[in-house]
C-alpha cells in the first residue's frame, strides 16, 4: 500500500451536508451491483441480462467485453466489507466504474484499500466566507449552490425552461448541463450533486431561481478575485 494521502477538497460545505472524508476507487462492474447483497447474487443479475438481451452496452463495446473487465476478486471484496461495514457510519455512491464512500471515520474509510491500494481520500474544508475567491477574474458576480438531495419529480422540466427562458442572464455549471444533456446520466439529476450551480450578473436573478427551484437552493456566494 502506498503512504496515506488525504487531500483537501474546499467545500461550501460537508460531503452530503453531513460526511468530513470521502473515499474513491475505481471497481469494475460497480454500476450492476445495485439491488444484490453478494457476490453469485450479481452473477446471477448479469446472466439474465444477458439471456434477456436488455443489457446496457458501452459505445464500441460489447456486453462481453463488459463482463470480462469485471474484477470478480475485487467485487468479492466489495460485498465483504459492505457486509462488516456498519451502514449508519458510511454513505456510499456509484457513477460508473467508480465508488464513492463518504463518512466522518476516516479509520473506517482507511479499510477499504483492500479494494484498491491506489484508493484516493479527501477532507472537506469548508468555507465559512460568504465569498468565493479565484485566481483569475471571475466571469460573474454570484453563485448559488443546488442542494446535494432527491429532486422534486418535475425539476429537469423547470431546469430545461429555465435554461430556455432565462439562460441569457445566468450560467449554469458545466456538469449539470453535461447531466441534462445525456440520458444515461438522469440519476445526477435525480439524486442531484452539491456541487452543482449558477452564476449570474444581478441578485434580481436569485429570485427567479427561488421560483424555478424552491425546495432545491443552497448557498449564495460573492464571487472575488483573490487579493
Amino acid at each position: 500500500m502506498e503512504s496515506f494521502k488525504l487531500q483537501t477538497d474546499l467545500r461550501t460545505g460537508l460531503y452530503f451536508n453531513k460526511y468530513k472524508y470521502r473515499a474513491k476507487c475505481r471497481v469494475n462492474g460497480a454500476s450492476y451491483t445495485y439491488y444484490t447483497n453478494s457476490l453469485d447474487e450479481f452473477k446471477a443479475k448479469m446472466e439474465r441480462r444477458a439471456r434477456n438481451g436488455n443489457s446496457v452496452t458501452v459505445i464500441l463495446n460489447s456486453w462481453q467485453t463488459v463482463v470480462d473487465e469485471i474484477d470478480y476478486e475485487q467485487l468479492s471484496k466489495y460485498y465483504d466489507w459492505r457486509a462488516n461495514a456498519d451502514r449508519d457510519l458510511y454513505l456510499a455512491r456509484i457513477q460508473g466504474s467508480q465508488i464513492s464512500f463518504f463518512s466522518n471515520d476516516l479509520e473506517l474509510l482507511k479499510t477499504l484499500t483492500v479494494l484498491d491500494p491506489y484508493l484516493k481520500f479527501s477532507e472537506a474544508k469548508v468555507q465559512t466566507s460568504d465569498v468565493l475567491y479565484f485566481k483569475k477574474e471571475p466571469k460573474h458576480k454570484f453563485r448559488t449552490f443546488f442542494r446535494g438531495k432527491k429532486s422534486p419529480d418535475n425539476f429537469k422540466i423547470d431546469l430545461e425552461t429555465f435554461i430556455e427562458s432565462y439562460g441569457h442572464l445566468a450560467k449554469v455549471s458545466p456538469a449539470l448541463i453535461r447531466a441534462l444533456e445525456d440520458p444515461r446520466k438522469y440519476y445526477q439529476i435525480k439524486y442531484m450533486h452539491s456541487s452543482y450551480y449558477i452564476d449570474y450578473d444581478t441578485e434580481s436573478t436569485l429570485t427567479l431561481l427561488h421560483m424555478f427551484f424552491p425546495s432545491m437552493l443552497g448557498k449564495t456566494y460573492s464571487l472575488a478575485k483573490q487579493p
